[in-house]
């Protein structure tokens, strides 16, 4: 397992690692796993109590979505929410998808993640599928997830580090070594970061860097660099355009756990961000619908449950079309 600069990061580390063994270990090949597992599990106590941790929320977690109580609670806050004037700040979703499901959701979507003791990725091109979260530790000892349907090159050297990012999104958590900064080129701009924890994210030609821990430098190839420091944001259209940072919204950096986080964000933006996930989309039938403004974390997979706690959330209703996307429209 890689290792972390702090004990924040070292934990999202050990949770993601005991998450996705605990889908392996209720997945359909557990027993071809059972022996690499136990060895993982004894390697350190810590394991041991993570993985406990987690089994006993999925447990939990499990016996609340089963329940009539739970059910009824959910759906009938859904109805209370969506009969208040707008902004309308969604209660549904987030009272069935967080709160009844947060656990089983971060273990779903741990379940493409690279084996934790996997070996370093050599030099080369990484990629996910439509659906995928990948983590993959480099040979530097620094970690990279990557998001649905990305791509990188990696180029490590005795002398240098650089990862191109040439679609899609991905987390660096950089292992600190001031000869070598570590370097991120994406849609025209360069990163640089000696340790620190970033992501990088190509969205419809545009660029946004969000800054976790530390600090970086974001050069532009005309309008120079801009230095960034942990909490911030940067967006930029293209290389020549000046850079806008700003607070990093709340929320936004959730997306390795399997979750999407929106702070007063509308509709029609929501859906842009979670149909990434599916090649299922979900639509609006009506452009207006797009302006519903929505508060909440949410999981963008089963695509399914999602159109129908949006639907539930707006007393909306969920149409499937021949090509089997969904189609939101006033019931």
């Amino acid at each position: 397992m890689a290792k972390t600069g702090g004990h924040g990061e070292a934990e999202e580390t050990l949770r993601i690692a005991a998450a996705d063994w605990r889908a392996r270990m209720t997945g359909p090949d557990a027993a071809l796993s059972r022996l690499e597992f136990e060895r993982w599990r004894a390697r350190d106590p810590r394991h041991r109590e993570a993985y406990a941790r987690i089994e006993r929320a999925d447990t939990l977690a499990s016996a609340m979505r089963h329940s009539d109580t739970a059910r009824h609670r959910s759906l009938s806050r859904a109805r209370s929410f969506a009969s208040r004037p707008r902004p309308v700040f969604y209660g549904i979703a987030a009272a069935a998808l967080v709160v009844l499901s947060v656990t089983s959701a971060i273990i779903v979507s741990s379940r493409p993640f690279s084996d934790p003791g996997a070996m370093a990725a050599k030099n080369g091109n990484y990629s996910t599928r439509i659906g995928q979260i990948r983590q993959q530790r480099l040979t530097d000892g620094s970690t990279m997830i990557l998001d649905t349907n990305s791509r990188v090159d990696v180029a490590l050297s005795d002398t240098a580090r650089a990862v191109r990012l040439l679609s899609g999104r991905a987390r660096f958590d950089v292992a600190h070594d001031a000869a070598r900064p570590f370097i991120v080129e994406a849609a025209g701009h360069a990163v640089t970061a000696k340790g620190t924890v970033f992501d990088v994210f190509i969205d419809r030609g545009s660029l946004r860097v969000d800054l976790l821990r530390g600090k970086v430098d974001v050069t532009q190839a005309a309008a120079g660099a801009a230095h960034m420091i942990a909490g911030q944001t940067l967006r930029t259209t293209t290389p020549r355009t000046p850079a806008t940072i700003a607070p990093l919204r709340k929320g936004e950096d959730q997306w390795t756990s399997g979750m999407l986080g929106f702070d007063k964000t509308p509709l029609a933006d929501l859906l842009e961000q979670t149909n990434r996930y599916s090649k299922t989309k979900i639509r609006l039938a009506e452009p207006n619908l797009g302006s519903l403004l929505v508060t909440g974390a949410f999981r963008p997979l089963p695509i399914n449950q999602l159109a129908a706690g949006i639907a539930a959330a707006f007393s909306l209703r969920a149409d499937h079309t021949p090509n089997g996307d969904i189609v939101l429209r006033r019931g």
